[in-house]
């Protein structure tokens, strides 16, 4: 009989035992995933806000168009591409695509060429998805 005791009672340890470890591997398992986690910062410092878009005249746009840093020049002509598909800017284009002055027109189609085939905007559509 007490051999069967002591059975019983190396049975519950191990089980024990069994539990806590089984416990243990699970919750090192889940602190390694949340350790390896590629987390995805937004830099709001480095953001430009709606109200400096707009505040940046079309001299200075020009000038960060022409940078080295793609960065600058991929910002500069998305706010120029923004900025000619609203309002008064836009009705001026179609306008001046229907102008019956070829010069003018010419310069609408170009404008119009840049706008749809331009760089910046597909690749912000692309990193949007």
């Amino acid at each position: 009989m007490p051999s069967h005791m002591n059975d019983r009672l190396l049975w519950l340890c191990l089980g024990v035992s069994l539990f806590f470890a089984v416990r243990g591997i699970v919750t090192d398992l889940r602190r390694v995933r949340d350790l390896t986690e590629i987390k995805h910062v937004e830099k709001e410092d480095k953001m430009i806000s709606e109200g400096t878009e707009d505040a940046l005249k079309l001299d200075t746009l020009l000038k960060l168009s022409e940078s080295t840093s793609y960065d600058l020049r991929a910002a500069a002509l998305r706010i120029i591409a923004e900025r000619s598909t609203k309002g008064e800017t836009r009705d001026l284009l179609l306008r001046d695509l229907a102008s019956t002055d070829t010069e003018r027109r010419s310069k609408a189609l170009s404008a119009m060429y840049f706008l749809v085939s331009n760089r910046s905007r597909t690749d912000l559509a692309y990193s949007a998805s």
